[in-house]
């Protein structure tokens, strides 16, 4: 992407970039030798900001140049989409993304995926707390988020009290998890036993 003087990261303009894969010609009849193309479009997310963080709404698709190993590839759709507080629908499980047209609907929400790995996240810095504030008073109310700690996974939803609600718990617990963990997996048992997560384990992590 060109470089603007502006900063570039993540969300509010959608740009589809047309990006071509190759398919093998045996999979199609054709001339010999024929290679057939198909023409993809690739949804590209992001956030244009001025020297202070505000976010800047004037910019086109010519403000844009999208390169794929050099090469500059073809905007084929641009649209400004603002994310405003709205009451949360009652829409279900996320659907995956896809792109039939280049004519798509503007995105009203966002769907946040926290990833816990392992570690003490607490202390010292208390990240923990952070990402609850971030549940609590960051998302829109319609914003979708999930916890993934461990092996085990929350659904997502936007009821992001419940979200905070599980961070609380991991919170309580997780050091005690990975001390537990850490013993686990020393000495002759980290060689030779099995990698697998306790079952022991498992009652406590809910």
């Amino acid at each position: 992407m060109r470089a603007l003087p502006r900063r570039l990261v993540p969300g509010l303009v959608l740009l589809l970039a047309s990006a071509a894969g190759v398919v093998p010609s045996q999979q199609r009849p054709g001339p010999p030798g024929a290679i057939r193309v198909r023409v993809r479009l690739v949804p590209v997310n992001v956030i244009v900001t001025d020297e202070k963080d505000r976010p800047v709404l004037d910019l086109t698709k010519d403000d844009f140049t999208l390169l794929e190993n050099g090469k500059p590839q073809e905007i084929r759709h641009f649209s400004l989409e603002k994310l405003t507080a709205v009451a949360p629908a009652d829409a279900g499980r996320p659907l995956l993304r896809k792109v039939p047209t280049a004519e798509l609907t503007p995105q009203s929400r966002r769907t946040f995926l926290i990833l816990m790995g392992r570690g003490m996240y607490q202390t010292p810095w208390k990240d923990v707390d952070a990402l609850i504030r971030f549940v609590q008073k960051e998302l829109l109310p319609q914003d979708l988020v999930a916890v993934f700690a461990y092996n085990r996974a929350s659904d997502f939803t936007a009821d992001h009290e419940r979200i905070a609600a599980v961070l609380e718990r991991y919170k309580k617990i997780h050091e005690k998890i990975e001390s537990r963990l850490s013993l686990r997996f020393t000495r002759l048992v980290a060689i030779y036993g099995s990698k697998a997560m306790p079952k022991s384990l498992q009652p406590g992590r809910s």
